[in-house]
């Protein structure tokens, strides 16, 4: 149902992007808001945007943890926010392809920032989404 959904939304933005490009003479548009869409085994087209919540326990605790993972979702184009709780744990939400995402999770609970070691990792909210909510990763306090 979804899927369906979906597919008509990629025709929908297809037209108007077809309509946008012939109007700009040929330079393409880009459509905010739609960031990757896929097609399943049965030729329907699923929307591949992601949100995570996470909380992860790094050991050490001060460790630049949350700078080193705002350059790595900087470097993988994702959007959301990061920061340092009051329990030593740090938490945050990430968005973007479901790629992206799925490289940050895997950073998150396995890698870590140099020096520190990822003592557990609780992930969260996970869900497709349409648009992300935020249009860049920052840290909060």
């Amino acid at each position: 149902m979804v899927c369906h959904a979906l597919s008509r939304l990629k025709e929908t933005l297809k037209g108007q992007a077809d309509r946008r490009t012939a109007a700009t003479g040929g330079d393409k548009i880009h459509i905010r808001g739609v960031a990757e869409l896929s097609s399943d085994a049965a030729g329907l087209v699923c929307l591949v945007v992601a949100l995570v919540r996470f909380k992860v326990e790094p050991k050490p605790e001060r460790c630049n943890f949350i700078k080193a993972a705002k350059d790595k979702a900087d470097s993988l184009d994702l959007t959301g926010w990061i920061k340092n709780n009051k329990t030593g744990t740090v938490g945050g939400r990430i968005q973007g392809t479901k790629a992206n995402v799925d490289q940050m999770v895997k950073w998150l609970s396995e890698e870590g920032s140099p020096g520190s070691e990822i003592e557990r990792c609780q992930l969260t909210n996970q869900q497709a989404i349409i648009r992300p909510d935020y249009n860049k990763f920052f840290l909060r306090f």
